[in-house]
C-alpha cells in the first residue's frame, strides 16, 4: 500500500508537520482562584515536501524563525495592524530578520578561529572567515530574504 495518495514521492509530506500555537489571555479571578482565560488562540502549521525537506529539529527551528519573521505580532503583546500601523509592522519584520541573520553570523564566529588566522595566502581560517563575510554580504544584497 502506498503511504500517501500522491503519485510521486516528491509530493509526500513530512510525517509530522510543525505546528505552533500562540495563546493570549488574561488572568482573572474566578471564585477564589486566579485563572488564565484565553482571549485569542492562533495556530500556525507548516507542511513541507518530505523528498526535499526533512523533519529534524533544525527544520522545525527554521519554521519557527520563518513564522517569527512573517508574523511578528504573534510574539509580542500588542501590535496594531490597521492601515496606520502597517509600516510599523513592516519595520518590525525587517528588524527581526536582520537580528536573526546577524545573531547567526555572530554565533558562528569563534574567537579561536579568528586567532588562528594568518596572512599566509592559503590560510584556511582566513578563507573561511572571508567566505562567511561574503555570504553575509550576499544575504543582505538578496532583498527577498529581508521582505
Amino acid at each position: 500500500m502506498p503511504q500517501h495518495d500522491f503519485s510521486e514521492p516528491k509530493l509526500h509530506q513530512t510525517r509530522a508537520p510543525s505546528s505552533f500555537r500562540f495563546i493570549r489571555g488574561n488572568v482573572e479571578k474566578i471564585g477564589d482562584e486566579q485563572r488564565f482565560v484565553h482571549t485569542e488562540d492562533q495556530t500556525v502549521v507548516t507542511v513541507s515536501p518530505k523528498y526535499f525537506i526533512g523533519s529534524s529539529g533544525s527544520v522545525r527551528a527554521s519554521d519557527l524563525l520563518k513564522i517569527k519573521w512573517d508574523f511578528p505580532q504573534l510574539f509580542v503583546q500588542e501590535v496594531q495592524t490597521d492601515d496606520e500601523h502597517t509600516s510599523a509592522l513592516s519595520v518590525r519584520k525587517l528588524c527581526g530578520r536582520v537580528h536573526n541573520i546577524l545573531f547567526y553570523f555572530k554565533d558562528c564566529t569563534l574567537e579561536s578561529d579568528i586567532l588562528c588566522m594568518s596572512n599566509v595566502p592559503v590560510c584556511p581560517f582566513r578563507q573561511y572567515e572571508e567566505e562567511k563575510l561574503n555570504c553575509l554580504d550576499r544575504t543582505f544584497e538578496h532583498r527577498e530574504c529581508l521582505e
